[in-house]
């Protein structure tokens, strides 16, 4: 095992025994080693911003955020990210489904408002799901 880490103002200096919490990286657990050099210059505000929930230890980025976000589908609701630039600002399921509609590329480009989504399952990892009748009927 590696000696515990802590910081002077000229170098890493080996404390054995060492161990600090830091709650805004990891909630309710005990940093140690390289762990709390790490953690110290990880500024809370930061991590914040990025969308990092310390209990969960999940970073969930923001579409909007200007550095580390995505654009998102224009069809109201899609969760989904845009897929290039030349299928109208949407993702490939919505342009997939508005394709099958009869709509055409140049009527997507142009189009202000596109219809909604249909009834579905939104997977947080995937994106939309579209919901499936028997008979293949969109829900």
């Amino acid at each position: 095992m590696s000696a515990v880490i802590a910081l002077s103002a000229r170098r890493v200096v080996p404390v054995a025994g060492l161990t600090l919490v830091f709650s805004h990286v990891l909630d309710a657990t005990m940093l140690a080693g390289p762990a709390i050099t790490l953690a110290r210059a990880l500024e809370p505000a930061f991590l914040t911003e990025a969308g990092w929930d310390p209990g969960m230890r999940v970073l969930w980025l923001p579409a909007q955020h200007p550095l580390l976000g995505r654009t998102l589908c224009r069809v109201d609701g899609c969760p989904s990210t845009v897929h290039g630039t030349k299928i109208g600002g949407l993702c490939w399921q919505c342009f997939s489904r508005l394709s099958r509609a009869g709509m055409s590329i140049d009527e997507i480009v142009a189009a202000k408002q596109l219809p909604p989504l249909p009834n579905l399952n939104l997977n947080p990892w995937t994106g939309p799901v579209h919901c499936v009748q028997k008979g293949g009927v969109e829900m």
